[in-house]
């Protein structure tokens, strides 16, 4: 039936085209144009029409992501309207640390055999802290529980879960472009040999791959920030250095001379951009970390906060 109608509707206004034409012999624009506008808002109300009436479940599912996101985006931007230093303390930290490290990762150029599993070892220390902001709450969650108490005033008011979530994946993955570049970019501003032995092009390729690792643990970190009281998670996040350092160690002393350093850089060198080890690096690890968010988001609904 509607359909029946646009089509009476278009052929209205063809017959309203031949009369203007016929009596003045013009050819009226501004009529054709109105008749095209017709045509689309028939179209438009036949589609609006149908999808509200066949499909309701899939308006309103649409409809609450809308809504999640935007009150995590308002999460977002509270958290920086109350901590407006945190960007300053973040890229002050990072500076330091990269023309720290800058020296050390220089050095690992200037041999010829790239291996060491001490460079192993403190990239996968340093990498997965390129995802946290250094904000006021960060600085105060082994005194103060302030995660816990984050989590407490969420749910006392009208916020859901998901937005919650989703605001600190938001964060930590924004944390993660804006130290990774403001470290791996003075490092190699820095590292002379680093530069000597790799383009822009590899050491983005090697960068991005060390990101990805960062972003696979980053999201167990996550975990235990949102399921643990403040002293269980700093007790992990202590418990990772030994962790990272035995692994290593294991798999120096069984001979395997195996150097996820040596091998980074080995990849980006020869593919670049194309380097498969880079985007298995980043796909395995934003995978990881989406399912340690969900993993999350599933387990802190049950979590008693008293």
């Amino acid at each position: 039936m509607m359909i029946n109608r646009c089509i009476l509707r278009v052929i209205r206004q063809f017959e309203l085209l031949d009369f203007f034409y016929a009596q003045f012999g013009i050819f009226r624009v501004d009529t054709l144009k109105s008749a095209l506008y017709t045509v689309y808002n028939d179209i438009y109300s036949i589609h609006s029409v149908s999808t509200s009436q066949y499909n309701p479940e899939r308006r309103m599912e649409g409809e609450r992501k809308l809504h999640i996101v935007s009150d995590a985006m308002k999460i977002v931007f509270k958290d920086f309207r109350c901590d407006k230093l945190q960007i300053v303390w973040t890229i002050v930290f990072m500076l330091y640390m990269s023309s720290s490290l800058s020296f050390f990762i220089n050095s690992m150029f200037q041999e010829q055999e790239i291996f060491s599993p001490f460079a192993d070892f403190l990239m996968l220390l340093f990498t997965p802290f390129l995802g946290f902001s250094f904000s006021r709450r960060a600085f105060k969650y082994l005194n103060e529980d302030s995660y816990t108490q984050m989590l407490f005033y969420y749910r006392s008011i009208p916020v859901p879960p998901e937005a919650v979530i989703v605001s600190r994946a938001f964060m930590g993955l924004c944390a993660f472009i804006m130290n990774g570049i403001v470290f791996f970019g003075v490092t190699y501003a820095i590292a002379w040999d680093l530069r000597a032995s790799m383009d822009l092009i590899s050491y983005i390729s090697f960068g991005i791959s060390w990101m990805g690792i960062g972003v696979l643990i980053n999201g167990i970190l996550i975990y235990y920030e949102f399921m643990k009281n403040g002293k269980t998670y700093f007790w992990f996040s202590i418990f990772t250095i030994p962790f990272f350092g035995v692994i290593i160690l294991i798999l120096y002393l069984t001979g395997l001379q195996f150097s996820l350093f040596d091998y980074f850089v080995y990849a980006s060198s020869k593919w670049k951009l194309l380097s498969p080890v880079m985007w298995g690096s980043l796909v395995i690890g934003l995978t990881g970390f989406i399912l340690m968010c969900c993993l999350t988001y599933k387990r802190m609904q049950l979590r008693d906060l008293s």
